[in-house]
């Protein structure tokens, strides 16, 4: 039987602040339910609040509720009954927030989650107070785990509802890895992610964690990954030094997978999908600010982000070094514009894709997504693979990544890709002159593969490709 487990929050501030941040944890859902960006609007919020506590608190609420909303609906289906159908759509979010702390989170006085919760559906229109209050006092006291569905007669179900995933994700999952192979997954992505930093002052470990100790930030350095540290306590956002360009937020297996791209000063690279510029930042480096980068996106707002942040993270004077040259290019890379004669030594296409690998991070993604989306996205891979290819130069090389795991994204889109340009070749992972921490996410000799239950950060995916000298 699962056990239950619960959030600890403390409870704060006063019945009327509780009842304030309950609204506001309904407004963001009610933004998200209709297609806005979860981190964007909860952000707007959090900036409204003073106390780090009633941030943390909203914060978890919301979070909470994206990443169980298969599993509450379950509860809500089981306590309402046949009138859960009839439910008006706020309800259902407002409902999913009281069913959040009833269920999951400590030290928050049921009572309080009750009243604070039922005070709120005062002041949406289309709910009952009067069913809100009923449903939540039906819940209290609900041993969650006890209403889950019989593993035995539908382990599809049962794994989609216990750990929120929509079930045709699960079904296709169990298909291709098996059933405890999937369920390790769910698990993984379904724990509150582990919050990574890169470091791009060059100062020695001690120094940068001191520094950012003074700013409230407690780090330690991820062992055999250059400038990876994990956080431990704080928020980066809010530090000195992250305004400064000192660090930028960057999952590990992102820092590590950009590490499979050897440029080398004085080389050619396209970075072909470069916003926000984390790996940009990282290859500029590896170049010793010597060589040329073509920094290209479809999106004019994206790239414009890119380069302040490739200004603040690297400071000015490194970019505007007359051996370097980093040169904007807005466009869709299926169909580069660039003139047929220029070649790279590096060609970068970390592709747009489904992002279950970063679930996790952002769970409104996987209610968003149907099966006819991932076989879009693979389309759109290889017609991005087969635009940026003419461009490698004989020798040069080619990264593919994606923080995704679907089939149709990852090997799918190699081997199609393989099969129409045999001047392209696969390059072993498993040999010397590999940096020590991409050695244990190598499979199958080629495949850079990062399993979100295998280690504590994103899914990702990721290949080199070689283009024959002759």
């Amino acid at each position: 039987m699962m056990r239950k487990r619960r959030r600890a929050v403390k409870s704060v501030g006063s019945p009327r602040q509780g009842v304030r941040l309950r609204k506001m944890a309904y407004q963001v859902l009610w933004a998200v339910d209709r297609g806005a960006d979860a981190d964007t609007v909860l952000e707007r919020f959090r900036s409204q609040l003073r106390d780090p506590r009633d941030r943390d608190l909203l914060t978890e609420i919301v979070q909470g509720v994206l990443r169980k909303q298969a599993y509450l609906d379950h509860v809500l289906h089981v306590i309402a009954g046949g009138s859960y159908y009839d439910l008006h759509p706020s309800a259902r979010i407002l409902l999913r927030v009281g069913l959040y702390q009833l269920l999951e989170m400590d030290r928050i006085p049921p009572y309080a989650a009750v009243h604070a919760t039922v005070e709120v559906s005062r002041h949406i229109s289309g709910v009952s107070t009067k069913l809100v209050n009923a449903l939540l006092r039906k819940a209290l006291g609900l041993d969650g785990a006890s209403i889950l569905p019989d593993r035995s007669q539908d382990p599809i179900r049962y794994l989609a509802i216990r750990y929120s995933f929509p079930q045709w994700m699960v079904r296709r999952w169990v298909e291709w890895w098996g059933e405890a192979k999937t369920e390790a997954v769910l698990q993984a992505l379904q724990t509150r992610p582990v919050l990574y930093i890169r470091r791009h002052l060059p100062v020695p470990d001690e120094r940068f964690i001191e520094l950012l100790r003074q700013e409230r930030l407690i780090v330690e350095p991820v062992p055999g990954v250059p400038d990876c540290f994990r956080v431990l306590e704080g928020r980066p956002q809010r530090t000195p030094s992250f305004r400064k360009g000192y660090f930028a937020i960057q999952d590990a297996t992102s820092q590590i997978v950009s590490l499979l791209v050897r440029v080398r000063p004085g080389e050619t690279l396209l970075d072909a999908c470069a916003a926000p510029g984390n790996k940009t930042t990282r290859f500029l480096q590896q170049m010793d600010y010597r060589g040329t980068v073509v920094a290209a996106d479809v999106s004019p707002a994206r790239l414009r982000e890119a380069l302040e942040n490739l200004r603040r993270w690297l400071q000015r004077e490194r970019l505007s070094d007359a051996n370097l040259q980093v040169l904007p290019i807005v466009g869709d890379m299926r169909t580069p514009p660039l003139r047929p004669d220029v070649l790279f030594d590096w060609v970068v296409v970390d592709a747009p894709c489904s992002d279950l690998g970063v679930a996790h991070r952002h769970p409104e993604l996987k209610w968003r997504l149907r099966p006819e989306d991932i076989q879009a996205l693979g389309r759109l891979q290889r017609e991005l693979l087969a635009g940026v290819a003419p461009y490698v130069r004989p020798g040069g090389s080619m990264l593919y990544a994606v923080c995704t795991l679907e089939r149709e994204e990852t090997y799918d889109v190699v081997q199609a890709f393989l099969e129409t340009h045999p001047d392209f070749y696969l390059v072993p992972l498993d040999s010397p002159g590999w940096p020590a921490c991409v050695e244990p996410f190598v499979t199958d000799r080629y495949f850079f593969v990062a399993w979100p239950d295998r280690f504590p950060a994103d899914g990702f995916f990721g290949v080199v490709l070689r283009r024959r000298a002759s």
